[in-house]
């Protein structure tokens, strides 16, 4: 079983355990748990790594803006990669709230910093490679064919305006 355990900011913290966890793995078809641990990394919902090799990121928002994050995002994963573009494998996007009471995404553990920590790190010459490296990918996110979007048209339709979209979001 799990628990929602506490709110920390923004971030709602929750404990699972390791039966939920390996039901989670067993349905995708992946090794047994060896490891299991939660990070900090993620700014609203609880991330935690998987045997060192996963990440598992729960999606314990409420609002109605919430509800459909995790989908948007997994539809995302999925064609930003046949593009070619830097993303996490994604092994599920699970809505069913058959093992745990929320959304959740299951997909690659990239160790390692996060791109804002390692930027602020460097010297100037660096930071201007990889802002050229991102550049790169915009460039790669810009080409892709818009008929891709046809599936995710209720998450991507264009807005009348912006002041409709600021007072929609708020």
């Amino acid at each position: 079983a799990y628990t929602l355990c506490y709110t920390h900011g923004m971030k709602q913290h929750i404990k699972i355990s390791g039966e939920i966890v390996e039901k989670i793995l067993k349905k995708n078809n992946l090794p047994q748990l060896s490891s299991f641990r939660e990070i900090e990394t993620g700014l609203t919902n609880p991330v935690f790594v998987i045997n060192e090799q996963l990440v598992l990121r729960v999606n314990t928002g409420t609002s109605e803006k919430d509800a459909d994050k995790f989908e948007k995002e997994a539809f995302l994963y999925t064609i930003l990669a046949k593009y070619s573009i830097p993303v996490p494998k994604l092994f599920s996007f699970d809505k069913s709230k058959e093992l745990l009471f929320h959304d959740f995404l299951l997909m690659s553990y990239i160790e390692g910093e996060t791109l804002t920590d390692s930027f602020k790190r460097q010297d100037h010459d660096r930071q201007e490679v990889l802002a050229f490296q991102l550049g790169d990918i915009a460039k790669k996110i810009r080409s892709i064919d818009l008929k891709e979007f046809v599936d995710g048209e209720k998450w991507f339709q264009r807005k009348k305006n912006w002041q409709e979209t600021i007072i929609e979001e708020h």
